[in-house]
């Protein structure tokens, strides 16, 4: 099968869900990405909102293709690339396979799909409309572009049940979809004894959390600075490492010093590669992704893959991801002193943790390692061929 994946931006550096997708469903198919020539800002702030449209180039990746093509603009983070069109209408591929309705490359792909009479399909995680002033754009987008797309779409694909509740909820067609996670690459991050990260931090013999987020209002970190002022009375030595950079970065380092917890939290704003990372979540005793709002949790299936406890919010898809008290524990966004309550129990009770820790692993590897997630991705290919 030829298969090409639509994705907005591409990196080999983070490795996002396309990479462990397309690398899976490689080898058993032709795979190839289509994406534009730009760098998502959230991880290159360097990134230009306009510039020329830059040249077509190609890169092997792991046993799949990339397509770097030409690209107009990419505000607000959507890339404008007509010249996706071209790319496939000019290239035999059996099948395309878009992510997120609202993207421009997604309508491009679905035009394209239509004049050349193959079948198209979309994955989609975003439930939840952004605020304003974009929620009002957005929800006007959702009335035309997007409705459209859906209308084409041979099959739609949705991240997570918040995901597939949110698209019913807006009229999308409730036959056409199916609930397919993310994955992981079990191979890649397993459970392994490696505090070489802790060492460098200067804590080998603090109780550790973890969390990799974006700096970000939707990550709620506010709420897990105010909620170690708890933990730290009950844990004296636990130590915090906030792995991310964004726009919060000051505001929460100042919230942090304003709370008494300059000693007790350290903010990694430096960029760790993806096989990296595996270091990183080994050297922590427990994992917290405390979002406001969340599409899936990246970092967490990563942290759960690795055999780490964790604590997430009840919302989006960290609530798929854990099963409360058994794989991990969820909590509602926002309650401080249950998020806290929740970590000193992790850090006092090591048989507790332990115990999830195992449990998160066994779940992963059954249910989100990418042979699991390409197979199920394989059956709704067929189904619309």
């Amino acid at each position: 099968m030829k298969i090409a994946v639509i994705s907005p931006y591409f990196t080999t550096f983070f490795k996002q869900h396309e990479y462990g997708l397309c690398e899976t469903l490689s080898k058993r198919h032709e795979v190839t990405i289509l994406t534009s020539n730009r760098k998502m800002r959230k991880f290159f702030n360097k990134e230009k909102f306009l510039s020329l449209l830059g040249k077509r180039r190609e890169q092997n990746v792991d046993g799949f293709k990339v397509v770097y093509l030409p690209t107009l603009s990419d505000f607000p983070e959507q890339p404008f690339v007509p010249t996706i069109i071209p790319e496939i209408l000019e290239t035999n591929y059996d099948l395309v396979h878009a992510h997120e309705d609202f993207q421009p490359v997604t309508f491009f792909a679905m035009l394209s799909c239509k004049v050349k009479g193959i079948p198209f399909m979309y994955t989609q995680e975003r439930y939840y409309y952004p605020r304003p002033p974009w929620k009002q754009f957005y929800q006007l987008y959702e009335k035309s572009i997007c409705k459209i797309v859906q209308k084409n779409a041979d099959a739609i694909v949705a991240r997570s049940t918040a995901a597939k509740e949110f698209l019913v909820a807006n009229k999308a067609p409730q036959e056409k979809i199916k609930v397919i996670p993310a994955g992981v690459d079990v191979k890649e991050f397993y459970p392994k004894d490696d505090t070489t990260f802790k060492q460098t931090l200067g804590y080998d013999n603090a109780p550790l959390i973890l969390t990799v987020a974006r700096l970000h209002p939707n990550k709620g970190l506010p709420n897990l600075i105010k909620a170690m002022k708890y933990v730290t009375k009950s844990v004296p030595l636990a130590k915090l490492v906030i792995l991310g950079k964004g726009s919060l970065h000051s505001p929460l380092r100042k919230l942090a010093s304003h709370l008494g917890l300059e000693d007790s939290i350290r903010f990694h704003i430096d960029p760790i590669p993806n096989n990296k990372m595996i270091t990183v979540y080994s050297s922590c005793d427990i994992f917290v992704l405390p979002s406001l709002r969340e599409p899936f949790g990246r970092a967490l299936v990563e942290a759960l893959a690795c055999g780490k406890p964790a604590i997430a919010t009840n919302i989006g898809g960290p609530k798929d991801l854990i099963i409360d008290e058994k794989t991990g524990f969820l909590v509602q966004p926002g309650d401080i002193r249950q998020l806290a309550a929740r970590m000193i129990a992790l850090l006092t009770d090591q048989d507790l943790a332990g115990k999830l820790g195992s449990n998160a692993r066994r779940r992963i590897e059954e249910e989100y390692d990418w042979e699991v997630i390409a197979n199920a991705y394989e059956k709704v290919y067929s189904k619309i061929l």
